[in-house]
């Protein structure tokens, strides 16, 4: 039970977070519409090899709270299975609820229930600056990282054949469209350039979700000319890391 209740709960998570997200294009690799022209041979051109200060943007980690009110709702769904469609509905529609139904359905109170909606609110993000060393053999790109910088210790990227790897996954490279050229997390006045996306592992069918996947897109600051990953992470949920994690990385 707790496996299947888990599942609903991470299906529910998945959709608030790519709902009117930037982060859908990257993920999904819908059919492109202006699609950019492949940039052939410079994926290399992008790395040095050695040390470089590199900032870093991602999602802000969910507090003691808010894991305490989601483990609540997952406690009381658990209990009584038969609610899960009425809190599916109060969950998607929350400007349509009082704090009646909030009481009788969920146990919470209206603070805990914006607490709990507050997981969901892309606009926190926290920053970090670090040092990110790069190693070239031949066309194999691998990086090392301390600190959250070290979600990029298990990337590795090919340049000889435009491939990527992330966690022993393949990722399959696709031709980015022009909403790669931006995001909300770029310094003011930036955009793209010689974009690379990549993103995987891909199931059979294409139309659910695996259990872990993950977004790559690789390219070039216009103004500045400094190198930009952002990498999109979705694993199994956890009440630790409900959501997927994304790291926006600049590099000097």
């Amino acid at each position: 039970m707790r496996y299947f209740l888990l599942i609903f709960i991470w299906l529910f998570l998945y959709s608030c977070n790519n709902r009117g997200s930037i982060r859908t294009n990257y993920e999904n690799n819908l059919p492109a519409e202006n699609v950019l022209p492949y940039a052939e041979s410079s994926l290399s051109k992008l790395f040095t090899s050695g040390q470089h200060n590199a900032s870093l943007i991602t999602n802000k980690d969910i507090t003691t709270e808010q894991k305490s009110v989601l483990q609540k709702l997952l406690n009381i769904i658990e209990s009584n299975p038969k609610i899960q469609d009425e809190v599916d509905i109060i969950l998607k529609n929350p400007e349509l609820v009082n704090s009646t139904q909030l009481d009788k359905v969920l146990g919470l109170n209206k603070k805990q229930f914006n607490l709990l909606l507050s997981i969901f609110n892309k606009k926190e993000t926290s920053t970090e600056n670090g040092i990110i060393t790069i190693s070239k053999d031949g066309g194999r790109i691998t990086f090392r990282g301390s600190g959250r910088f070290s979600i990029l210790d298990s990337l590795i990227i090919n340049s000889s054949d435009s491939s990527a790897t992330f966690k022993k996954s393949e990722l399959d490279s696709y031709l980015p469209d022009s909403s790669h050229r931006s995001n909300t997390y770029l310094p003011a006045g930036e955009t793209l350039e010689t974009i690379y996306a990549f993103n995987g592992p891909n199931n059979l069918s294409g139309l659910l979700p695996t259990s872990n996947r993950f977004a790559l897109v690789v390219a070039r600051l216009t103004n500045s000319g400094k190198t930009y990953l952002f990498l999109n992470a979705r694993e199994p949920f956890t009440i630790e890391k409900p959501l997927p994690r994304f790291y926006s990385i600049i590099l000097d």
